[in-house]
C-alpha cells in the first residue's frame, strides 16, 4: 500500500472520529438541556405549591358538588374529576325460604330484589367529570356515569357556562334540575347515608336532567337558577314511582314540549341555605299507532333548608308534584283499580347529624345521624280510581358517616320501613364514597 494511500485511510478515520465526537458531543448537549428542562419544571412547582396542580374535590360552586366544580377553580385547559360509590347491602326478614320476598312485603326502593338475594355487593356508581376551561368566561362540564358495575352507562350532564358578571350568568345544554338538596349535588361525601334519600329518589326524581338553557347568578343573599327545559315523557309515569320514569335519560328527547324550573336560596346567614324551587311543563305521551298523543301537565312545587352550626347538621325538605288529566293518562296506559298514577304527590324529610370531631384537620369528621321521612306516591287519585295503601311509605334512617379526609367517606347505616299497616324489608347498608 502506497503512502498516498495510507494517508487516504488516515484521513477517512479521522473525519470519522470527528463526526462521531460531534454527535456524542451533541447529543449530550440535548440530553442535558432536557434534563435541566425537567429540573427547572419541578422547581416551578415547588415555588407554586398547591396553585401548580390540579384543584381539589373540596368546595361546592355553582349548585355543583365538590368533584364537579374543580373545572370553576382550574386554570384554563382540560379538568378532571369524579366520584364513585360501592354498596353492600343485607336484607332483613321478610323472606320466604327460596329467597324471595314474602306475600304483602314490598321492598319500597325502586330497584326490586327480584334476584332472590338477602345480601350482595354493588359498584353502585362510578362517575367521570370531564370539563374544559376556555377562558375564564367559557366553561363546559359534562358526567360519564357507569351505574351498577356498567350495567348502565349515562352521560348525566353536558352544558356550558358564560360568565358575565356576578348578578348574571348563562348556562345552555343538558343540565342537572336545580330542584331539592341532592339532585344537583349527589355525590356521596355531600349526602349522609349510603342512599340516597326516598323522597329524592320517587317525588323528586334524581338524578333528574333536562335540556335547555338558562340564567344563573347571585343577587344579594339570594342565589338564584332559572332554566327554560324540555318536559317529561308521561308514558313513563306509574303508580308506585311516580314521574321517575319520565325522564329523558336515553336516545333521543322528545322537543314538542318545553317548560320552566327556577329556584332561590337566602344564603346572608352563615352556615345557612334555604330556598324553594318550582318546575312547571306538559309532560307529553310517546306517540303510537292507533293513539293520540296527550300532553299531561305537570307542576312541583319544593322547600328546603340545610343549615350548620358548631358540630350540628341539619337537612329538612318537602315536596309535592301535581299532574292533571291523570285519567286521559290511564285510559291510554289501560290502567285500573289501585293502579292510578298519582295526580297528586307528597314527600318530605328531616335530618340531624352531629359531628364527634368537630373542627378536625384534613376534613376528618365522624357523624352519626338520624333521618325521618315520608311519601306517598298516590297522595289522591282521580275518581273511578282507589289508592294503593302499600304506595304511603315512611322510613327511619339512623347510621355513621365517617371521613378520614373530606374526599372518602365510610358509611354504616340501618333503614327501617313501613308501608301501609304492615312492615317492609328493613336493610342495613355499608358503603364506601369517594371523590376525586
Amino acid at each position: 500500500m502506497n503512502k498516498k494511500t495510507v494517508g487516504f485511510f488516515k484521513l477517512i478515520l479521522l473525519g470519522s472520529f470527528a463526526i462521531a465526537t460531534s454527535a456524542v458531543a451533541s447529543d449530550s448537549i440535548d440530553e442535558l438541556q432536557r434534563k435541566m428542562d425537567i429540573l427547572g419544571q419541578e422547581i416551578e412547582k415547588v415555588k407554586l405549591g398547591a396553585a401548580a396542580s390540579d384543584p381539589v374535590a373540596d368546595q361546592m360552586q355553582y349548585g355543583f358538588g365538590p368533584a364537579a366544580s374543580k373545572v370553576y377553580r382550574s386554570k384554563p385547559g382540560i379538568s378532571l374529576g369524579g366520584y364513585g360509590e360501592l354498596l353492600f347491602e343485607q336484607f332483613m326478614g321478610g323472606f320466604n325460604p327460596d329467597g324471595t320476598i314474602q306475600s304483602g312485603r314490598r321492598f319500597p326502593r325502586y330497584s326490586s330484589l327480584s334476584n332472590g338475594y338477602q345480601s350482595q355487593y354493588d359498584l353502585k356508581r362510578m362517575v367521570l367529570y370531564a370539563g374544559y376551561k376556555f377562558s375564564d368566561d367559557w366553561v363546559m362540564n359534562s358526567e360519564l356515569e357507569w351505574e351498577h358495575g356498567g350495567k348502565s352507562i349515562y352521560i348525566e350532564f353536558l352544558y356550558f357556562d358564560h360568565f358575565h358578571t356576578t348578578e348574571l350568568n348563562f348556562r345552555f345544554g343538558s343540565m342537572l334540575m336545580p330542584v331539592g338538596l341532592i339532585n344537583e349535588t349527589h355525590e356521596p361525601v355531600t349526602f349522609l347515608g349510603s342512599n340516597r334519600t326516598l323522597v329524592e329518589t320517587l317525588i323528586i326524581p334524581t338524578t333528574w336532567v333536562e335540556n335547555g338553557a338558562g340564567i344563573f347568578g347571585d343577587i344579594g343573599p339570594i342565589t338564584y337558577r332559572t332554566y327554560l327545559v324540555t318536559g317529561m315523557n308521561a308514558s313513563n309515569f306509574n303508580a308506585a314511582e311516580g314521574i321517575r320514569g319520565g325522564r329523558q335519560r336515553k336516545d333521543y328527547v322528545m322537543g314538542n314540549q318545553f317548560g320552566w324550573v327556577g329556584r332561590a336560596d337566602y344564603t346572608a346567614v352563615p352556615g345557612l341555605m334555604a330556598g324553594v324551587s318550582a318546575y312547571v311543563s306538559n309532560s307529553t305521551t310517546t306517540p303510537k299507532a292507533g293513539t293520540d298523543r296527550i300532553s299531561i301537565p305537570t307542576k312541583m312545587i319544593e322547600t328546603h333548608a340545610h343549615y350548620t352550626f358548631n358540630a350540628w347538621d341539619f337537612r329538612a325538605l318537602a315536596a309535592w308534584t301535581f299532574l292533571s288529566d291523570v285519567d286521559q293518562l290511564n285510559t291510554l296506559k289501560g290502567l285500573t283499580g289501585t293502579n292510578s298514577i298519582g295526580n297528586e304527590q307528597i314527600g318530605a324529610y328531616a335530618q340531624a347529624g352531629y359531628d364527634l370531631m368537630n373542627g378536625a384537620a384534613n376534613g376528618r369528621s365522624l357523624m352519626p345521624f338520624v333521618r325521618y321521612e315520608f311519601l306517598n306516591t298516590q297522595q289522591s287519585v282521580p275518581a273511578g280510581f282507589s289508592r294503593d295503601s302499600n304506595n304511603l311509605i315512611r322510613a327511619v334512617v339512623a347510621g355513621l358517616n365517617y371521613k378520614p379526609i373530606s374526599q372518602i367517606v365510610l358509611k354504616g347505616d340501618y333503614e327501617w320501613f313501613t308501608i301501609a299497616n304492615g312492615k317492609a324489608v328493613d336493610q342495613a347498608n355499608l358503603s364506601v364514597g369517594f371523590v376525586f
